[in-house]
Parts: structure tokens; sequence; C-alpha cells
């Protein structure tokens, strides 16, 4: 890479950290399949996101909010890979936001419910270098921060310090709010939580069952499956939890902070589980 190369411009940019990683390498070295476990370790960060995202975007198109607003086919998108950590950038565009936050959004999820691993980082905008694996700016940076400084996202106790979140930028939030349109700003409120002070990648949302009663748009209400889609939900919290019970180093007081948040909205949605069956019930 020469200097002639080099272009700085300014983008919206995701960083996402793994974290306890060094908690489960220590863990899987003891285990009987620990050759073949320590291999799979190294996967976790590659596939936060999907490798083939720039080309997808550059032959199809973005597919979240396909009217918004972009500059480039690919929306700039560029995606760097470290041994347990991501980063990812797009334009400055309507587009380019709602397409990072909904990649972002994916990875935790992915990496939470298939292998009970959380994540810390931070989205904001930069102005940055960022080609294939090259990536220099200031960003970065800032993401390291947030897990140190005296903030926190739905503190669970007054002296929490640091977020087991995915934190989004207050420019961001202005940005989608006064700068976008209104597909991204739903998807925005279904991808992202806030306590107030703090909004978050939040991958909770995705666990509940809607449905409406009634015949709509062709569709009859079938309590029955109904019922099987609310077990199905019910199933994938269950399977999570049992996860996040083997996956957490209980010996550490840090990780079982950071897990126990998680656990008491994977538990408020089984409440929610059991009472849509409930409701269904009586119907």
């Amino acid at each position: 890479m020469s200097n002639s190369t080099v272009t700085f411009k300014e983008k919206f940019v995701g960083f996402i950290d793994i974290l306890e990683r060094k908690d489960l390498n220590s863990r899987v070295k003891n285990e009987t399949n620990g050759v073949k476990t320590l291999a799979g370790l190294a996967e976790p960060a590659k596939n936060l996101f999907d490798r083939n995202l720039k080309t997808n975007l550059q032959k199809y198109g973005h597919t979240i909010c396909p009217d918004s607003e972009r500059i480039q086919q690919d929306l700039g998108t560029e995606v760097t890979h470290g041994s347990d950590c991501v980063a990812i950038s797009t334009e400055i565009s309507p587009a380019g936001i709602i397409t990072l936050i909904k990649s972002c959004h994916n990875a935790v999820k992915d990496l939470l419910f298939r292998e009970g691993l959380m994540c810390r980082g931070y989205i904001t905008k930069s102005t940055i270098f960022h080609s294939g694996d090259n990536l220099i700016g200031t960003g970065y940076q800032k993401t390291h921060k947030t897990e140190h400084k005296g903030i926190a996202a739905f503190k669970l106790e007054a002296n929490e310090i640091g977020t087991q979140f995915v934190e989004v930028d207050p420019i961001i939030c202005d940005y989608i709010k006064n700068y976008t349109d209104n597909c991204v700003n739903i998807k925005f409120e279904r991808l992202v939580e806030t306590d107030g002070e703090i909004a978050v990648i939040f991958p909770f949302k995705s666990m509940d069952h809607d449905f409406l009663i009634g015949d709509y748009c062709g569709h009859k209400f079938d309590a029955n499956s109904e019922r099987k889609s609310n077990n199905a939900v019910r199933s994938e919290i269950n399977n999570t939890l049992n996860i996040l019970q083997k996956n957490t180093n209980h010996k550490s007081v840090d990780a079982a902070r950071k897990v126990e948040y998680y656990r008491k909205v994977l538990k408020e949605q089984l409440l929610l589980c059991n009472e849509t069956d409930t409701f269904l019930n009586q119907l």
C-alpha cells in the first residue's frame, strides 16, 4: 500500500469485539476434543459478517429499505476481520447506515444464539481509510474506550462500568432521525434499544411472537399454528440460556455480571411465551 493510494473518507463505521474470548480459549484447552474446538474458535470472528456482502451489494443492490437513498451500488462497504474482532464501514447515506446496523445486529444475534458468545463494540461516524484488510483512523480507538469508561447500558447495579452491548453513537441516532426516511427509522427501532441515555444493538427484539386474530390479507388465524410458533420461540430462548450457562466463566465476576442481564431479558421473554400460551388456550 503506497501513500498515493491512501484516501481518508468520512464513513459510518462499526467495530465488534467478542467478549470473554480468553476465558473461552482457556476452557476448551481442557476439553477432550480440544484441538478440534480450538480450531473452531478461529471461526466466530471470521463469520461475523458475510464475506460476500460487498460482492452481493454490487450485483443485487441493498435489500434493506431498497428505496432508501444511496451513493454507490455497493454502499462503499468494506469488512476487515481480526482473530476476535471485526470492522465494517459504509458510505454516508440512509442505505449505508441501515445496512451497517442490520449487519451488526445479525452478527450479535448469531454469536449469542449459536455459540453463547457476547459482543461489545461501537457504531459511529469517522474519517477513516478502509480498504480490504487495511484500516486506519480514530474510530477504532473510540470503540475500546467504551468498555472502560464510567458508562454502562441497562445497568443492573449503580456502580457498573463498561457495556456488554454494541453501542450506537448519538451522532448515528441523530442522523437516522433527521436525515433518513421512514423505512430506515422503522427498521432502526426494531434493531436498537435505549435505556433513555444509551442506544445499543439489541438482539432480543426479534425473539417474540406477534399475531393477529381474524383474517388478514388472506391469512386465516390458526391457534394451533400460532401455538407451534410460540413453542419454537420458547425453544430458541431455552437453547440460548443453556448455551450462556455453559460458556460463562462463572469464576469471573465481570463475566457473570455481563451475562446476567442477557439471562434476565431472556427469562422475561419466556414469561411472555407462557402468557401467550395462556391467551391462546382461552380462545
